[in-house]
């Protein structure tokens, strides 16, 4: 995620850097979707899954924050479930 950012906010500006943070925000999705795979599978023990909750609360929080950015720089608005209430 930090890497698109990076690479978007170079030298892009405009579509071209919104089209980056739209990859981080995809990436940060990916995430999402593995730690809940993981929570659900049990792959890592019963242990780990307060090490998950607050991974998985610190990555909603970027996707919130890559969403404002996003609308901060575009004319458009995006809709991503329930994390952009």
């Amino acid at each position: 995620m930090g890497a698109n950012i990076a690479e978007g906010s170079g030298d892009f500006k405009g579509r071209e850097f919104i089209r980056f943070l739209n990859i981080a925000l995809r990436s940060a999705s990916g995430v999402d979707n593995w730690i809940n795979l993981i929570k659900d599978g049990k792959i890592l023990g019963t242990d780990n899954t307060s090490i998950l909750d607050v991974i998985k609360t610190e990555n909603e929080q970027i996707i919130k924050m890559l969403i404002k950015l996003i609308h901060s720089q575009s004319s458009f608005k995006i809709k991503y479930s329930k994390l952009t209430t």
